[in-house]
């Protein structure tokens, strides 16, 4: 069958349809760092030789804060001021990712998941090829995080539409207790003794101890739609409160994705509206473009579809960004490559102190990957830190953060 690499979406076309974040959303950021605020001499006149001509700061110790350090610790380099929290904490990590690897892996990641959650930390991704593991811990937040994981199996011939089925379903009964889907842990594919097929999916779900949240789902087949259409179906969800989560990962070759609503009385009032933006070689342009009005970038999606039975199919990978009508201030990046030294490994000493120096300012790691070409092969050699809050990663589950 003939593949069409499309590059359609326009910005607008995208705001018709719409009717109108190198290397995981619903955290409040920290503000700017304001140490030594209420310490500089300047703002405190009586403790300011300048400002009281009949003290001569020579012969007054007492006024002068270069003698004395208790009138002004915020320039006596001997009283620095008291660091912030670490936000970040790099592991080892229980899981390289690898899928076929993960009936073994299995209790050991669900054991550091919930070890981490019980101190409100969060796994942002995977380093170092998967030895390791970096978590954050937004502190202006008391949350608490606990996970399971459960497996679908089904017949790799004929049962992709009822292993379908029984995700939603599987879904739907978790989401009543406070449980959203988090992340695809894992698939694997065996035959049995007739030669059929037999295929396992095991997925992740969480829950915040913190709220009192339950979720419902709702999902489409995209196989008969060209991208601005899709595109027009996630909106037309997301004015009624659902967010888009991801396709069906582990069940392909299901065209089906997932969104979620948070359902309870304190829900937020929270409407989405997306945009898909064509992948560029340099990306920092659109995003901070598609920031200044409020939307988030939430990852990459590889679009296949077949419009028109026996036809030719429709391909390509796109950037998604969300926006959030509970949330519709700008948003800010930044890239690590503008930092002095440029880029650092964040699994090293330096790396993690840049993690929380820019938390402490309200800029979080995103932990997303963004390519640079079509095929979603070449990625960024940059970090992404976004201000405000912290994003969902479309790529790499992060529901954990769905608010």
């Amino acid at each position: 069958m003939k593949k069409i690499n499309v590059a359609v979406l326009t910005a607008t076309v995208l705001l018709a349809a719409c009717g109108g974040g190198g290397s995981d959303g619903g955290f409040s950021g920290f503000p700017p760092d304001s140490q030594g605020s209420g310490t500089d001499p300047g703002t405190n006149p009586g403790n300011n030789p300048g400002t009281n001509p009949g003290n001569n700061p020579g012969t007054n110790p007492g006024t002068n804060p270069g003698t004395n350090p208790g009138t002004n610790p915020g320039t006596n380099p001997g009283t620095p001021p008291t660091p912030a929290p670490a936000q970040y904490e790099v592991t080892s990590s229980a899981w390289n990712g690898d899928r076929e690897s993960y009936v073994a892996s299995n209790p050991a990641l669900m054991k550091q998941l919930n070890e981490q959650g019980a101190k409100g930390s969060v796994q942002m991704t995977r380093l170092s090829n998967g030895t390791k593991a970096l978590y954050v811990n937004p502190q202006s937040m008391n949350d608490k995080y606990i996970y399971k994981e459960f497996t679908l199996t089904f017949s790799g011939r004929d049962g992709w539409s009822q292993a379908s089925i029984a995700l939603q379903t599987r879904l739907e009964e978790e989401g009543a207790k406070g449980y959203v889907l988090h992340s695809l842990l894992g698939d694997t594919s065996t035959l049995d003794d007739s030669l059929n097929a037999i295929r396992k999916a095991s997925f992740i779900l969480v829950k915040n101890q913190s709220l009192s949240a339950t979720y419902s789902y709702s999902k489409f087949d995209y196989n008969r739609m060209m991208p601005v259409d899709f595109v027009a179906k996630l909106n037309e969800l997301g004015q009624q409160g659902y967010r888009f989560l991801n396709g069906e990962l582990g069940l392909s070759p299901n065209s089906n994705v997932l969104l979620v609503k948070r359902t309870d009385a304190a829900a937020p009032a929270a409407i989405y509206t997306y945009a898909f933006d064509n992948v560029v070689a340099d990306p920092k342009p659109q995003l901070t473009s598609r920031g200044a009005a409020g939307y988030r970038y939430k990852g990459y999606f590889e679009y296949f579809a077949n419009p028109t039975p026996g036809g030719q199919s429709v391909e390509g990978t796109f950037n998604v960004y969300e926006l959030d009508s509970s949330q519709p201030a700008a948003i800010t990046y930044r890239f690590s490559d503008s930092f002095a030294g440029g880029p650092v490994a964040l699994d090293t000493p330096e790396g993690l102190a840049r993690l929380n120096e820019q938390a402490n300012q309200g800029f979080f790691y995103t932990g997303l990957r963004i390519p640079t070409n079509s095929d979603a092969t070449i990625f960024v050699d940059y970090a992404v830190y976004v201000g405000g809050r912290l994003l969902s990663n479309l790529n790499a589950g992060g529901a954990v953060f769905f608010p």
